[in-house]
């Protein structure tokens, strides 16, 4: 009995012992707990190490890549609270378990631009810009989060806009108690260098119907120059502008050849007359062809409308007469190339006592194929001379009783356009 005593008790002695070891080696494998530090010194590589990326032909650069080290000296805060010193310099440590450095390697990357872009119109007029910032991912290496940042500086046209892609890491020390942003070079100073349009080649591409498509092109030139490290970088964006103007064979280019006017009928008050222009077209097969586009144009002379007037004296004198725009205009034909425009305008006789005015009526005529536009020919009024009389017919005790009469003519064209008037006109006695 006393032998079976003696191991009952000695067997949980053993199995306390050996589960006291178990937990003191756990222990020790644990890290240490993060406790507050200060940036006692900070660097970042001068030294940028570059290379050029590959181009998509393989022979032109795409762009520019950069890698450069970045670093932080931690020590362990005395006063036991978190704090953050930038760039003070090295401070002496108790032991060197009480300092620590973190070192880690950053890339840029700067891509230049080499697009194609399918517009509706090559008026695209002067463009803006803006700047955007995007992140693309981040890895992590012990406590240091690296994000791989991006700037977008965008160039905004009336139709269409392109982006250059300035990539860049940003380091951050995080243990849970201290967050600490490392040192990195900044992309600083971006300049728009502003941008040229040159004139490119017709392309055809196959379509879905197994036809060919034909696209005329643009190319716009354009660059921006960032400071970065101290030194600056010129990065260049080729943008071809493609737009779609038919399926082959069609017309790629356009060329006047000669324009005017003909068959020309008049009347004292309104005139009819054809415009014309022979346009040659060249087609995406090479040949070429001229058509001749023509429209019919007219030109009006309205009149005063007078009904009577009172005047101050018999003493009637001209004193001006002047063609005067109202900005007034409606569209009257479209056919998609060519549109005629019905145009308002004024014709003032000012007298010393009153005024009278006749209305304009002409046509403007324009053309646009997308390849070139012009005005068609017109005929415009001008040059206007006016005869007027006035002649008393009657009196009575309270008036005096006048009849005007007045011819006026205008210019339009090689023919005249002409108003007879006559009212009555009265004076107080």
């Amino acid at each position: 009995m006393k032998h079976i005593k003696f191991w009952s008790i000695g067997m949980p002695c053993i199995l306390l012992a050996s589960v006291m070891l178990y937990v003191a080696s756990c222990s020790s494998d644990e890290p240490p707990a993060p406790v507050p530090k200060e940036v006692v010194d900070e660097w970042v590589d001068t030294n940028v190490t570059s290379k050029p990326l590959p181009g998509s032909s393989g022979t032109s650069s795409a762009g520019t890549e950069f890698s450069y080290k970045s670093r932080i000296t931690l020590q362990k805060d005395a006063s036991g609270g978190a704090s953050y010193a930038p760039a003070r310099g090295p401070k002496n440590a108790s032991s060197n378990d009480d300092v620590e450095i973190i070192t880690v390697t950053l890339k840029d990357v700067f891509h230049n631009l080499d697009t194609a872009i399918v517009v509706r119109s090559f008026d695209f007029g002067q463009p803006t810009s803006t700047i955007t910032y995007t992140t693309n991912g981040r890895r992590s290496e012990g406590y240091v989060t690296i994000t791989d940042s991006v700037m977008h500086y965008n160039v905004n046209f009336d139709g269409f806009s392109f982006w250059y892609t300035l990539e860049y890491e940003v380091a951050v020390y995080d243990d849970g108690v201290n967050h600490i942003i490392m040192p990195y070079h900044k992309i600083k100073n971006l300049r728009d260098n502003g941008f040229s349009v040159e004139d490119m080649e017709f392309v055809l591409e196959p379509n879905s119907s197994g036809g060919k498509d034909v696209y005329l092109r643009k190319k716009i030139k354009h660059s921006i120059t960032v400071e970065f490290n101290g030194e600056d970088y010129t990065l260049y964006g080729n943008v071809i502008l493609k737009k779609h103007v038919g399926t082959h064979p069609c017309i790629v280019g356009s060329e006047l050849i000669d324009k005017g006017v003909s068959d020309v009928n008049s009347s004292d008050i309104h005139t009819t007359y054809t415009t014309w222009a022979n346009v040659m077209h060249r087609y995406s097969d090479n040949s070429t062809k001229i058509r001749k586009y023509d429209v019919e144009m007219w030109g009006d002379l309205g009149s005063s409308l007078h009904d009577a007037v009172e005047l101050s004296s018999s003493d009637l004198t001209l004193s001006s007469i002047e063609i005067k725009d109202t900005g007034e205009e409606r569209e009257v034909y479209s056919s998609g190339i060519v549109s005629v425009h019905e145009i308002a305008r004024e014709l003032v006789v000012t007298y010393n006592q009153f005024s009278s005015k006749y209305s304009l009526s002409e046509c403007r005529a324009s053309y646009d194929d997308g390849f070139i536009a012009f005005d068609f020919s017109c005929i415009e009024h001008s040059g206007a001379n006016v005869d007027f009389s006035l002649h008393e017919y009657d009196r009575d005790d309270s008036w005096i009783y006048y009849l005007f009469r007045s011819r006026t003519e205008i210019k339009f064209g090689d023919v005249y356009h002409v108003c007879r008037e006559e009212f009555n006109a009265y004076l107080k006695r």
